[in-house]
């Protein structure tokens, strides 16, 4: 059937079905082990993966996946650890990618179901509204349960979202990735409305009006709420915006829109070349990798290889990493470390750079080369 078929309620229920009940991601227990076992190694890092559930504010179990370091870092008890939030009708799985990213900077990595999705318990999503208590119930488990100190978001489009508006009410969040997030859920319902149903905008108060009220029937919630810009002007943690250039579902206008209204410190990338859910460029993946180590605040606990490969905007595999020692010890180099050396103004720095332990030394011609 055309659209140019539907009735009205034919309409509201599609759209309806859109927001709060999409496909679900279904995936088995042999997809959830993937390539990645109780422990393996990433990069030059040690990653044990612990299964495990939260109970959520509405009493709807979620699951959740932990890949951290087996190694804490030396003579300190700080952790950092990333939460990743799938996009609607995804799930922990679309996130497990960055283990490649972070783990090799000693930053574990959470991925989890929002109710509604994937193996969490629920019936419906809600784009945000109720997803940001999921978020928080799951930050509050890493906190008191598993003594990580600090917390960053990396999310997508839905989980983008919701990364805004937890961050709105919790400032200890060190800081967030959002990856296509929208800025209003009524002002993106219109312009499906517009752009994929092809409705003439006399018809769009009715439908939407209509959805507006089957949802706050069946999922209890309303959309109208569902609005991350109006929660910028409380949003001081740091983040980083991505947005693909050629997204024709959450138009990139929608991330602008909230890092104009962002109070703190808000970077804005678009990436070329990119829709709404192409997998990303190594570049974009590295760039919102370092955004998030400068974050946590993360520079002094991360190998200073895997960092020194993601400033170059790779990931911090075996190979980049070794072919960025190889760099670092080419003859031009060499000279340039002896001019940071002279440049380390810093006696903790200079002390650094004089270490005999070499990757003590390296951290410190990086910091040098920082400062």
């Amino acid at each position: 059937m055309t659209h140019e078929c539907l009735s009205t309620p034919e309409y509201i229920f599609a759209i309806w079905k859109l927001i709060i009940r999409p496909p679900r991601r279904r995936y088995t227990r042999l997809e959830l082990c993937g390539p990645y076992g109780s422990r393996f190694r990433v990069g030059n890092v040690i990653v044990t993966r612990t299964n495990f559930e939260v109970v959520n504010a509405r009493g709807l179990q979620l699951v959740c996946t932990l890949f951290e370091p087996e190694q804490k870092p030396a003579k300190s008890d700080e952790r950092a650890c990333v939460v990743f939030c799938h996009g609607n009708a995804c799930c922990r799985l679309d996130g497990f990618d960055k283990v490649h990213a972070l783990l090799p900077l000693n930053i574990a990595l959470c991925c989890f179901d929002f109710a509604g999705s994937g193996m969490s318990g629920g019936e419906y999503v809600s784009l945000g509204f109720n997803e940001r208590e999921d978020l928080a119930a799951v930050i509050d488990n890493l906190r008191r349960e598993r003594s990580f100190s600090r917390i960053g978001i990396w999310g997508n489009s839905m989980g983008a979202s919701t990364a805004v508006m937890q961050a709105a009410r919790d400032p200890t969040i060190a800081g967030i990735v959002a990856d296509s997030p929208f800025s209003d859920l009524w002002k993106l319902m219109q312009e499906i409305c517009s752009s994929k149903l092809k409705l003439p905008s006399l018809a769009w108060s009715p439908v939407l009006q209509g959805i507006r009220f089957a949802v706050q029937q069946q999922a209890e919630f309303d959309i109208c709420e569902v609005s991350p810009a109006a929660h910028v002007e409380s949003c001081f943690v740091p983040a980083l915006f991505l947005h693909g250039e050629q997204d024709d579902f959450v138009l990139p206008h929608h991330s602008e829109i909230l890092r104009k209204g962002w109070q703190g410190e808000a970077t804005r990338l678009t990436m070329p070349g990119h829709d709404h859910n192409c997998r990303r460029q190594e570049k974009f993946v590295a760039r919102a990798t370092l955004f998030l180590v400068r974050a946590l605040r993360w520079e002094s606990y991360a190998p200073p290889l895997a960092l020194e490969a993601i400033t170059s905007g790779l990931l911090p595999s075996v190979e980049n990493q070794k072919s960025v020692q190889s760099k670092l010890q080419s003859p031009a180099t060499l000279v340039a470390e002896n001019n940071f050396q002279q440049l380390a103004v810093s006696s903790d720095i200079s002390d650094m750079v004089l270490s005999e332990d070499v990757s003590v030394h390296q951290r410190g011609v990086l910091l040098a080369a920082a400062e």
